[in-house]
């Protein structure tokens, strides 16, 4: 089905998810010539390039993001990646303004608010500005840590059908935001049972952490061929609505298979 705009969102979606971001790129470029003005495909299709340029988000991304919040201002997503972009350009002064309308939306999310004080820091010393002048009225406080605890084992069904030398994928995703894992570790079915961290040091964009994001999916998933990809007949349990902090802590007995 070429012309099925949906299959092609969620396929670059999974690319983007698992790092690759030259496909996610293809199957992103594909869906937007579809519906050229559907604004999640626009911010996806900007983070898939800016990710297969090493993060960098200035330069061609940019168009598409400008695009997307043309099209909807409040979309946090284009947002937040344009206020990076603008960022790392130099130009701090649209950066922080696009920080602190992201501030002023995420009063309820203390989380969220000390990521885009850690980011915004930046752009207030290249202005010269106090570090504690913030909308959100936060002040030059220590960074909380993000992260939890992930405890994986394998029902006695699943282990009898697949190998000790299969790769386990740890990850954490966020519920609604962008579909790249926010933290990702990687086992072999040998070493379970096992309890591993997932924290910001995990992340595949420093700005797209466990830290950013209060309510998470956490999942474990094995994988026969080692494509982080998820594939049919993979063996997986994941668990919605985790709520991060420094006292975290999710069990997953592996125990699903993939159709």
């Amino acid at each position: 089905s070429p012309d099925d705009v949906d299959g092609w969102r969620l396929l670059g979606r999974s690319y983007l998810s698992v790092g690759e971001f030259s496909k996610a790129r293809q199957a992103l470029e594909t869906a937007l010539a579809l519906d050229e003005n559907h604004v999640p495909t626009l911010a996806q299709l900007a983070e898939s390039i800016a990710m297969d340029q090493g993060g960098e988000l200035n330069g061609e991304p940019i168009p598409y993001l400008q695009r997307a919040q043309a099209l909807d201002p409040t979309d946090e997503h284009s947002l937040w990646l344009i206020s990076i972009a603008y960022q790392q350009a130099g130009d701090h002064e649209s950066a922080l303004a696009g920080f602190d309308r992201l501030a002023i939306s995420a009063q309820q999310n203390p989380a969220t608010l000390e990521t885009i004080e850690q980011v915004r820091r930046e752009s207030l010393e290249a202005l010269g500005l106090p570090l504690n002048t913030s909308p959100s009225g936060l002040t030059d406080a220590e960074p909380t840590r993000s992260s939890i605890s992930v405890s994986v084992s394998v029902s006695e069904l699943t282990l009898n059908e697949v190998k000790s030398t299969d790769a386990v994928f740890i990850y954490a995703k966020a519920m609604n935001g962008p579909p790249m894992p926010l933290a990702v570790s990687r086992l072999k079915v040998a070493d379970l049972p096992a309890t591993v961290v997932l924290d910001d040091s995990m992340a595949m964009v420093p700005e797209m952490n466990l830290a950013a994001f209060p309510v998470v999916m956490v999942g474990a998933r094995i994988s026969a061929t080692g494509d982080a990809l998820a594939q049919s007949g993979d063996w997986y349990k994941e668990q919605p609505d985790v709520e991060v902090g420094e006292d975290a802590s999710v069990e997953l007995v592996i125990d699903q298979q993939l159709p």
